[in-house]
């Protein structure tokens, strides 16, 4: 059966850590009011490995993970529940499947009509919820049919149905304006639907429904949790229904969730769970990617009962779905059919023996998911991956080198290194880095031998990415495949400005942008042999660059001006600058521009980059062809896995590298940044083919027409012409990160007029000269 996804934006998230141990839920100790600890635990992150408690003794007790096996058919979940001491869940496509036993073997108790059924698997739903009785409750998008009797994606309607358990069909009425896009149920019969400013009770008898409250802010989901019915948005709302009117706030659960409150998972899924424990009155268990927690409802704590860190809350790939309270164990749902069970273990340490750290300036969702995956083969270790420029520390890049450095040279430093935006040979020089050749040619797997010569020193090889990504120039193949170099593509861009006096021709705005853009196949030519700026190629690049942008700048209109404003996100209050080439012929095709440019990475994931570009390029009629520059054909590396020389946990972390790299790892998780293993390419043809996924994705243009397109697995066309870009990479550009900023710095002065392009390469000059002296 086909699986069907709806592409939305999955937000990273800000989370926070509060309290205190891990242990069992249920203590006896404590009252008034107040969380009891959970048992005889030491708090997480505080200490690793034989954490002694009171009197020296080691702390001991951990909740373990295990799988709960699921029927082959199963292919997602969208709810679990009890229902009285059985465990309950609903399927992607809704059918229910009840377990008498622990969860050992499931039975099918119950289907949904054929119209929920196409309208689940197709994916084409808002929401679907099932109550105790059986009744549903359905909203979602029909797609009419033109004359021929094909699917009309630009001619719709939209439904919100109740079904009763006898397969009878309510329309919803009232609800034709409304967006609802959660949906609850609780054990008196109703039903609670959210929309961006308003709550509906549903009677699930006979579909009447009410306003049940007017919000201030928007809804995102609703958890119903005993006589309470949390309203979860950019703030958290809680409504007593047992007196049908707006609960009192609770500030300790308000301070806790705020990290994720507004925050979304995947379709299908949540970015936290929220239940109410029918064994325990008010207590609260909270599901996050930094683990489960409890509090008593009004309650003056939060604690800590399983670190995510160590199990697969803490896989961003998975989103969650469902959580409930089976005797002393939780079960979790996850997205992708996931259902784990987590018991209690006495005789376990609290914390792994060992402690393993993995440091990037930057978080990454690729090195999460492999942080945690390895995490869980691995009980023994624990461990942390720490990004310091990702989170609000106050912290500047110079801030942290320095404290890298200084843990370094002491033996104290990381154990595996992510040297994205680090000088890769001065690391090398100071002899801080293990040697990964027996690694990698151990593993037996094929990666690209451009990447691998590109970290090679003296006999050795002490870096390697996980991924690469290469420029691509995008437009209609007779205009772009003869254009080599930069003053081809600065040529090429006068020529279009002077047939096309409006509009963008490429789908950038700003200088620094521009800049980024064009650096990606140029920027391996700015040094020479001694480490320092080639001055020359970097004046030709200014020079060249500021045509290119000239040519861009002098006719777009201010109405195309605002709406580029508009699409633009802010990091920290300035326009993100947006590299990749999906992002870009994005823009392009909102605009109308005969071209793009960008990074372009081979995951094949139907919500990846390259298969979304293919149907596009095919829908604009354009073609890719390796990025004109000075140094053509060089890719740019991302997540750069090295090893510390003086590890204490060496050979685990050189395993934890291959594992990055490698196929199994791949099978297991979706890449978003791609591959350097020629291994792992074909195994994510061979996964997306089974799997045949899909994804519906809708957009319009500046003049508000819209188009809905449908991406599935690139034809066999679009992988071969991935594999020839890939096999055209002569290498990664060895440019020094500090070189590449004082260029795209003081170069956006050029490119504005604020200096000449002499002005500026003598700016460049300096800076670099400096940065070599320190």
């Amino acid at each position: 059966m086909k699986k069907r996804m709806k592409r939305i934006l999955a937000l990273g998230l800000t989370a926070m850590l509060l309290l205190a141990g891990c242990g069992p839920s249920g203590s006896e100790n404590g009252g008034g009011g107040q969380d009891s600890a959970a048992g005889n635990t030491g708090t997480p992150g505080s200490a690793v490995g034989n954490e002694e408690g009171q009197g020296g003794q080691e702390v001991m007790g951990r909740y373990m993970e295990s799988p709960i096996e699921l029927p082959e058919e199963i292919e997602g979940l969208r709810d679990l529940r009890l229902a009285g001491e059985e465990a309950e869940l609903i399927a992607w496509d809704g059918s229910l499947y009840r377990s008498q036993d622990q969860g050992q073997s499931w039975q099918l108790e119950s289907q949904p009509p054929e119209e929920v059924q196409q309208a689940l698997n197709m994916g084409v739903d808002s929401y679907y919820c099932q109550n105790r009785s059986g009744s549903s409750v359905l909203g979602y998008t029909q797609f009419h049919k033109d004359e021929e009797g094909n699917t009309d994606f630009e001619n719709s309607s939209r439904l919100n149905l109740l079904f009763l358990a006898d397969g009878s069909r309510i329309p919803l009425e009232g609800l034709e304006q409304e967006y609802i896009n959660t949906a609850v149920w609780d054990e008196n019969g109703y039903f609670y639907l959210g929309s961006s400013d308003r709550v509906y009770r549903v009677n699930g008898q006979d579909g009447s429904m009410e306003v049940l409250t007017e919000l201030s802010t928007r809804c995102d989901y609703l958890t119903v949790c005993g006589q309470y019915l949390m309203i979860q948005g950019e703030d958290l709302q809680i409504y007593d229904l047992a007196e049908n009117k707006m609960g009192e706030e609770d500030p300790v659960l308000d301070e806790f969730i705020k990290p994720w409150l507004g925050q979304y998972a995947d379709v299908g899924s949540r970015a936290y769970l929220m239940y109410l424990s029918p064994q325990e009155e008010k207590s609260l268990y909270l599901v996050t990617d930094k683990g489960l927690y409890r509090h008593t409802l009004y309650g003056s704590t939060v604690e800590q009962l399983i670190d995510g860190s160590l199990c697969s809350m803490g896989n961003s790939m998975l989103g969650l779905v469902g959580v409930l309270q089976m005797g002393d164990a939780f079960w979790v749902a996850f997205s992708g059919g996931h259902l784990k069970q987590y018991i209690y273990d006495p005789t376990a340490s609290a914390l792994p023996e060992n402690l393993m750290r993995v440091w990037g300036l930057y978080a990454d969702e690729d090195v999460e998911r492999v942080v945690s995956a390895f995490a869980q083969s691995h009980p023994d270790l624990y461990i942390t991956y720490e990004h310091p420029l990702s989170e609000d520390t106050g912290m500047t890049k110079e801030d942290a080198l320095k404290v890298l450095s200084t843990e370094l040279a002491t033996g104290n430093g990381p154990d595996v290194l992510l040297l994205d935006g680090l000088s890769y040979d001065t690391y090398v020089e100071k002899g801080v880095l293990a040697d990964l050749t027996a690694t990698l040619e151990g593993t037996g797997e094929r990666y690209v031998d451009a990447v691998r010569t590109s970290y090679q020193r003296d006999g050795g090889q002490y870096a390697m990415p996980m991924a690469m990504s290469l420029p691509v120039l995008m437009g209609a193949r007779d205009q772009i495949q003869n254009a080599a170099s930069l003053a081809d593509l600065a040529d090429l861009a006068e020529a279009a400005r002077a047939s096309r006096p409006q509009g963008f021709l490429f789908g950038f705005s700003g200088a620094r942008e521009a800049l980024e853009l064009l650096a990606i196949g140029s920027s391996d030519s700015w040094m020479n042999e001694n480490g320092g700026i080639n001055k020359e190629a970097v004046q030709e690049f200014l020079t060249l660059a500021r045509r290119i942008y000239d040519a861009q700048i002098s006719g777009i209109t201010a109405r195309e001006a605002e709406a580029m404003e508009e699409r633009q996100m802010l990091v920290d209050g300035r326009p993100a600058i947006r590299t990749d080439a999906g992002y870009q012929l994005g823009n392009a095709m909102f605009f109308g521009s005969p071209y793009a440019m960008g990074l372009v990475n081979n995951s094949l994931s139907v919500v990846g980059s390259y298969s979304i570009m293919a149907v596009e390029l095919e829908l604009l009629d354009m073609a890719l062809v390796p990025m004109p520059g000075q140094s053509r054909n060089m890719g740019k590396a991302s997540n750069i896995l090295a090893v510390n020389e003086a590890s204490k946990v060496k050979e685990q972390a050189l395993e934890l590298v291959a594992y990055a790299l490698s196929t199994r790892f791949c099978q297991e998780n979706y890449l978003l940044g791609g591959t350097v293993n020629w291994d792992v390419l074909e195994a994510q043809v061979r996964k997306e083919q089974e799997e045949e996924m899909e994804s519906c994705i809708g957009f319009e243009d500046i003049n508000g027409k819209e188009y809905f397109i449908n991406v599935g697995v690139p034809s066999q066309e679009d992988i071969d012409t991935l594999r020839q870009l890939m096999e055209s990479c002569q290498g990664i550009s060895k440019c020094d990160s500090r070189v590449y900023e004082a260029v795209v710095e003081e170069g956006q002065r050029a490119l504005n007029g604020e200096l000449t392009v002499e002005e500026a390469v003598k700016e460049i000059e300096k800076k670099v000269t400096l940065y070599l002296a320190e």
